[in-house]
C-alpha cells in the first residue's frame, strides 16, 4: 500500500479516536490490515515503465512520502489535536521501515524481528498497474474517508457544530 494511504488512515484514526493509548496501537495495526487489501506498489504507480525497478521504487517512495507528509501536515494545520493525528500517522506508516535498505536488512536478520518482517511481506497483495480500478478504488475510498473526517472535525474544532449552527 502506498505510504500516503497508511498516513491518511493513521491520521484519521487519531482524529476520530482522540485518545493516544487507543489511537496509536490501532493506527499501527491498521498498517497490516491495509496491506492485505489489493494495492499498487510505489514503482507500479509512479514509474511503471522504468526498467530498473529498484530505482523506480526509490523515486516512487520519495514522491509517495512527500505527498503523504504534505497532505497530513496541510490537513492538520491549526488543529488542537494535531500532535495525536501526526503521531497516529507515523505509527500507521512505521511498519514499512523494514523496506529501508539498512534497517530492513538488519530486521530480516534479527531473531527479534525476522518473523514480523516475513509476516508483513507475506500479507502483501500487490497488483499490476493495468488493474487500475482495483488499485485506485481503495486509495479513493481512503482519501474520501480522511477528507470527510478532517472536514467534519474541523467544523467542530472551530466552534461550528450542529448545535451552535442552529442557535446562530
Amino acid at each position: 500500500m502506498l505510504t500516503v494511504a497508511h498516513v491518511l488512515v493513521g491520521g484519521t484514526i487519531g482524529n476520530e479516536i482522540r485518545r493516544a493509548r487507543y489511537a496509536l496501537p490501532l493506527a499501527f495495526l491498521s498498517h497490516y490490515a491495509l496491506d492485505t487489501v489489493p494495492h499498487w506498489s510505489n514503482w507500479a504507480v509512479f514509474f511503471p515503465t522504468v526498467a530498473n525497478q529498484y530505482s523506480a521504487e526509490v523515486i516512487g517512495a520519495v514522491v509517495d512520502v512527500t505527498l503523504a507528509a504534505g497532505l497530513i501536515l496541510a490537513s492538520t494545520r491549526g488543529r488542537a489535536n494535531r500532535a495525536l493525528i501526526l503521531s497516529s500517522a507515523v505509527f500507521a506508516a512505521a511498519p514499512d521501515v523494514d523496506n529501508l535498505p539498512i534497517i530492513g536488512t538488519w530486521m530480516r536478520a534479527s531473531p527479534a524481528t525476522a518473523r514480523i518482517v516475513a509476516f508483513h511481506h507475506n500479507i502483501q497483495t500487490n497488483i499490476a498497474p493495468s488493474q487500475w480500478l482495483l488499485g485506485a478504488g481503495p486509495l479513493a475510498l481512503i482519501g474520501a474517508l480522511a477528507w470527510w473526517s478532517f472536514r467534519r472535525s474541523g467544523r467542530m474544532n472551530h466552534g461550528v457544530t450542529e448545535s451552535t449552527a442552529e442557535k446562530g
